[in-house]
């Protein structure tokens, strides 16, 4: 493997776990998933910012939780 080989699967994982909190979100179908997904190209790079995004994603109630 070369040297740019390596670099662009390094830069394809950090992209991966960056929109993790976005992923979840949407794969959970919670109600503000897309409010989430924003935030989390706009304050995403932080830590605070991610772990929050994270928690709220995780945590949140999803919509056929609400319907019922």
């Amino acid at each position: 493997m070369n040297e740019h080989t390596v670099t662009i699967i390094e830069l394809l994982v950090i992209g991966i776990i960056y929109f993790i909190p976005a992923v979840v979100a949407f794969a959970r179908d919670i109600r503000q998933r897309y409010v989430i997904a924003l935030l989390n190209i706009v304050i995403g790079w932080t830590l605070i910012g991610w772990l929050i995004l994270f928690f709220w994603a995780n945590l949140a109630d999803t919509r056929a939780a609400e319907l019922t």
